[in-house]
């Protein structure tokens, strides 16, 4: 694998650290990326080797705002039909925890474990039951994207992602009596996505007394993944 790029921006973030990783998806089968906003929801619980999705859930809570991940996509400002996809991990703590943060990352992409069935049916259900009501309260945004579909390739995933076509495909899963497909899809993706070789880069913005400990952390999680080497790149702003 390549180096990871890191950015590091020092901002006056009240003693805050913020932190953002964009894994790439175009080697993921077309057929998994449909799931991508489902992993993202599921992602929060997940189970490891060391913590059932309990412990871990509330370890995030403990240490950090919590976990997100979310699908990604963005076209080139020069040129409609090329676009950058992903999924955008993210979450912030306070400086003083900063280590355990990064402690988190590093047990998920290292140790996690797939989700168990049961646990899944809930979250398809609470994304199904959200999807639905959004069409509702905000159904002028369903239809541009509908309308915007096939237009460039990046309003085509846009619309696979937000739009009517992942609402239809989360209450068509949810609808399923056997979620072990979904299961063993989840767990393709976490096998992809949560290693080096689909990692791209990085963003912190933290303090300026706070980035020497922020650094040291971020390149301690980033050599920790299989295939990372030791000359992760770095760009600063201040």
């Amino acid at each position: 694998a390549g180096s990871v790029c890191v950015q590091y921006s020092e901002q006056p973030t009240n003693n805050i650290t913020y932190f953002q990783a964009l894994s790439g998806i175009n080697h993921l089968p077309e057929e998994l990326k449909i799931y991508i906003p489902l992993f993202g929801a599921a992602i929060t619980q997940f189970r490891t080797e060391m913590f059932d999705h309990r412990q871990f859930s509330e370890l995030w809570e403990l240490h950090t705002s919590g976990i997100t991940a979310e699908a990604f996509t963005s076209a080139h400002y020069k040129s409609l039909l090329t676009y950058e996809q992903g999924v955008l991990f993210s979450s912030y703590c306070l400086n003083d925890n900063v280590s355990s943060m990064f402690n988190l990352w590093e047990e998920l992409f290292c140790r996690y474990l797939p989700i168990d069935e049961q646990k899944l049916r809930t979250i398809i259900n609470m994304a199904a039951n959200k999807a639905t009501m959004s069409v509702t309260d905000a159904g002028h945004m369903y239809a541009m994207r509908s309308a915007s579909n096939g237009l460039t390739p990046a309003a085509n995933l846009s619309e696979m992602f937000f739009g009517l076509t992942q609402v239809r495909f989360l209450n068509d899963v949810r609808e399923k009596s056997d979620l072990s497909d979904a299961v063993m899809k989840l767990n393709k993706i976490a096998k992809l996505l949560l290693s080096s070789q689909s990692l791209r880069r990085c963003a912190v913005n933290t303090t300026s007394n706070a980035l020497p400990m922020v650094s040291d952390d971020v390149k301690r999680f980033l050599l920790s993944l299989p295939g990372i080497p030791s000359d992760v790149s770095t760009l600063s702003e201040v």
